[in-house]
């Protein structure tokens, strides 16, 4: 059953530590074959809650999450990569500029957000990327955009 799984991973949250390797593995195997929305979800959200920061195993199978047939694992996916991920971590930035393009609102949506915690400040292709997404035909993709434009753009003190 779906919620059994869903459970059985909520669970191991509490008896696993951070970095706990054999359940980490576990998880990605499960994330991998598993057919049930809801428990990809679940999978992706305690994985990223287990990995130590800077996983690089771990953040490729939440990467490869990015192609999911869902929407919501595909916006789970990239919030997920943001705690995996280090600030500034290329890698991480160049994933996340290609979820903008996604066709699911929410997840050009958590893609902008993410930036948030990802970019470097003043960094020019998220900035560029940013800039482009006030064009987005969704209005909340285009209100988180202008936020986080307000998050990567450091001002120079001479402007104020």
């Amino acid at each position: 059953q779906e919620y059994v799984r869903i459970d059985a991973a909520q669970a191991s949250r509490q008896v696993a530590g951070q970095g706990d390797e054999p359940l980490i593995s576990a998880l990605m195997e499960c994330l991998e074959i598993e057919n049930k929305e809801q428990v990809r979800i679940a999978f992706l959200d305690v994985l990223c809650d287990l990995a130590v920061v800077g996983d690089d195993r771990v953040g490729d199978a939440i990467r490869l999450r990015f192609n999911d047939v869902s929407p919501a694992v595909r916006q789970k996916a990239a919030t997920a990569l943001v705690k995996v991920g280090r600030p500034g971590d290329e890698q991480v930035v160049e994933s996340l500029l290609g979820l903008l393009e996604d066709e699911a609102e929410e997840v050009r949506q958590a893609a902008v957000q993410a930036f948030k915690s990802t970019a470097k400040k003043n960094s020019p292709q998220v900035v560029q990327a940013l800039c482009m997404r006030l064009e987005d035909e969704s209005p909340a993709v285009r209100f988180f955009a202008v936020l986080t434009l307000g998050e990567v753009i450091e001002r120079s003190e001479q402007a104020l």
